[in-house]
């Protein structure tokens, strides 16, 4: 066999899309002239906002870290959000999404789709997200499921240590 000068062959692709972490901000009863301010503040946390039909808002934001980072992230778009669509439902989503178009696609964008259909103004996270946010955001539980209230000062925030409660003392 004689030696060639070619390079091997470059691996094939899959495909475009690939599955990966994603958490969605979701807004109902959104009127389209906010359309570019919420964008511009959706930008700001690095999200991507679309319109995904006549009343709703969806922006998605993809992991490229931690999956609390994310989650933190979107759910400081998510009150920011909130004070420009006050009497707007808002959901925060996270979960494993197929990433390749311009929104991810899969059950998290089912999962926050569903919550938002059935919550009142405010600014409802699913299980997923508000576990991730628990100890980083003041949050209220009641019966319809979590709402998203403020983000803890940083002094306010539990400690941890390996993602334990850390009080300092070895």
């Amino acid at each position: 066999i004689a030696p060639t000068d070619a390079p091997p062959p470059a691996p094939a692709a899959l495909s475009s899309s690939e599955q990966r972490v994603v958490t969605l901000v979701l807004a109902g009863h959104a009127r389209a002239d906010g359309d570019a301010h919420a964008r511009a503040i959706a930008a700001r946390y690095g999200a991507v906002l679309e319109r995904v039909t006549a009343e709703t808002l969806v922006a998605a934001m993809v992991a490229r870290g931690p999956a609390i980072d994310l989650a933190a992230s979107a759910a400081r778009l998510a009150l920011a959000l909130h004070a420009i669509l006050p009497a707007a439902p808002i959901v925060v989503a996270t979960g494993p999404g197929v990433v390749g178009g311009t929104l991810p696609v899969g059950e998290v964008i089912d999962r926050g789709a569903h919550l938002l259909g059935d919550r009142g103004a405010g600014i409802w996270l699913d299980d997923v997200s508000a576990a991730l946010l628990a100890g980083r955001f003041d949050l209220v539980t009641d019966p319809r499921g979590a709402r998203l209230v403020r983000a803890r000062a940083p002094e306010s925030a539990p400690r941890t240590c390996s993602g334990a409660m850390y009080d300092g003392v070895p």
